[in-house]
């Protein structure tokens, strides 16, 4: 048995720390460990709707997405090598609205470049005026952490990505 379950439910409320939901599977006062958005094409409610992304869809897509010459050749790898279903989704937000936002996971990076973060991987960007360029991927794990044998999310992918791309990092 897994005592982390999943729920969907509507947000009523976000007030500092405490959220107020309509219709939750889960008992009074079982502690929330993350949120999503409700995404339609996944989830199976019809009629629901799916905050901040329905109202970014109907203003359209804002911002041009551009890859550096690294990015595009880690993307390359990506695809050839692995599963990069990611990449996509981190573009299309992007696309949408590239600015810090704890529900898009996106951060500042330095003063003038910002991360996304997508699963266990990390995407470095900047915005320049209405256009976003990629500059590179990075492994949201440490070499210490790759090394110590736990589980992690895409194991064999973070370590040929540390051989490959993150011993040149700077």
């Amino acid at each position: 048995p897994n005592p982390i379950g999943m729920s969907i439910c509507k947000l009523i409320d976000v007030n500092g720390r405490f959220i107020r939901v309509e219709n939750p599977d889960m008992l009074d006062g079982t502690p929330v460990l993350d949120i999503k958005p409700y995404l339609p094409d996944i989830e199976a409610i019809p009629d629901a709707k799916y905050g901040w992304i329905e109202e970014v869809e109907k203003e359209g897509i804002q911002f041009g997405v551009e890859l550096s010459h690294l990015a595009q050749q880690q993307i390359d790898w990506f695809r050839k090598e692995y599963d990069a279903e990611f990449i996509d989704q981190v573009i299309r937000i992007l696309s949408f609205d590239p600015f810090p936002h704890p529900y898009r996971r996106i951060e500042p990076f330095d003063a003038e470049r910002s991360v996304i973060a997508r699963k266990s991987w990390r995407i470095i960007f900047t915005v320049k005026g209405t256009t976003v360029v990629i500059e590179r991927i990075i492994s949201g794990y440490s070499a210490d952490e790759l090394s110590s044998g736990q589980k992690l999310h895409d194991r064999d992918a973070h370590l040929q990505f540390h051989q490959r791309w993150m011993s040149s990092e700077t």
